[in-house]
């Protein structure tokens, strides 16, 4: 297993692997997303044998390192590669000057949040009606990340 940046021809993968693990109630990015994000933030993805079977969308905001997206193909999950991704964040931003890490995720979603919680994350508000459909979010900060 390889955790890198993506590049600009991954932009299809990473789009494929977004629709098969968001369904369109959470609202999963279009194709050319992939392609700004790629070129505009970070975003890591993790191969196994040539495929593409994760990835994580970061990028700071003033002090705070902000998750906007983290995907993992279902038979990849519970191998710890979720963590695994958060991590190498906080190793490419390693000398930056952030304060905390932060993310949402939606409130139903308990197996995300334990392991946001494994990671050091820790809920710290509830955002009502975040979501388009109605549901809402937990705001979640990981302080005290500075390197």
């Amino acid at each position: 297993m390889m955790i890198q940046k993506a590049i600009t021809k991954d932009a299809k993968a990473l789009y494929t692997l977004e629709q098969e693990v968001f369904p369109s109630f959470n609202y999963p990015l279009p194709l050319r997303s992939f392609y700004y994000h790629i070129q505009k933030n970070l975003l890591l993805k993790a191969v196994d044998d040539g495929k593409i079977v994760g990835y994580i969308l970061a990028f700071g905001i003033k002090k705070t390192l902000k998750i906007h997206s983290l995907a993992v193909i279902k038979e990849y999950r519970g191998q710890h590669l979720a963590l695994k991704l958060i991590e190498n964040v906080l190793d490419v931003y390693d000398g930056k000057k952030y304060n905390q890490m932060a993310l949402e995720v939606r409130s139903d979603n308990i197996f995300a949040i334990k392991l946001y919680q494994k990671s050091g994350f820790i809920i710290k508000k509830e955002l009502p009606l975040f979501y388009g459909e109605g549901s809402s979010a937990y705001y979640m900060i990981r302080p005290n990340i500075s390197v």
